[in-house]
């Protein structure tokens, strides 16, 4: 596929290519606020590549499309399309998303059934993006603390438990160390005003 490494990055984690997948949103009893839609701008995977941008809407269904773009520092436009569930579990902020499509539709069949679990940090016009970590879940899964597949060791297992059993483990565990890769360190985009 022919887009830039962290628009790739990011569609590799919603399409469920690498981290811990689920079948079912979590913790989406809770709206999302509103202070988290708008166009963010920031960093994301590698430090050294031009920052992204991050439009955050809300969906006709209830959910919260994303869309990221990038248009610096490479030979390449990347951009993706994400739908995703806003979820609260003990006070700690997730999105449940998918991918849509990225750089050209026919490239990404997203994983079907399947959605990754991100972490995320919305203070003021800050927000971080965190992902799960591999080891730990594979670890919870292989130890029979929690339903899944862990039989692929280098990507993240396919928790196959209930929402409420996902959202009781989340509940009891601390989750910095259960989503330590902070991937996106963005902050809101300043609104754009029209010359007169």
């Amino acid at each position: 596929m022919r887009f830039s490494g962290l628009v790739a990055a990011f569609a590799a984690v919603l399409l469920g290519g690498c981290w811990p997948t689920v079948l079912q949103p979590i913790g989406a009893s809770a709206a999302p606020p509103e202070a988290l839609f708008g166009t963010w701008v920031g960093r994301m995977g590698d430090p050294d590549v031009a920052p992204a941008y991050l439009h955050i809407l809300a969906s006709p269904d209830g959910g919260i499309d994303l869309f990221m773009i990038r248009t610096e520092g490479s030979n390449e436009i990347g951009w993706s399309q994400f739908h995703a569930t806003y979820g609260e579990v003990a006070g700690t902020q997730y999105l449940t998303g998918q991918g849509v499509e990225a750089v050209d539709s026919k490239d990404i069949i997203p994983a079907e059934g399947k959605y990754t679990l991100v972490r995320i940090a919305l203070s003021g016009d800050t927000l971080d993006i965190y992902f799960g970590s591999t080891e730990l879940f594979n670890a919870a899964v292989k130890s029979g603390e929690m339903a899944g597949d862990a039989s692929h060791d280098y990507t993240g297992p396919d928790l196959t438990g209930s929402a409420a059993d996902i959202e009781a483990f989340l509940a009891d565990g601390d989750p910095k160390a259960l989503f330590p890769e902070h991937f996106a360190a963005l902050h809101r985009a300043p609104a754009l005003t029209a010359h007169p």
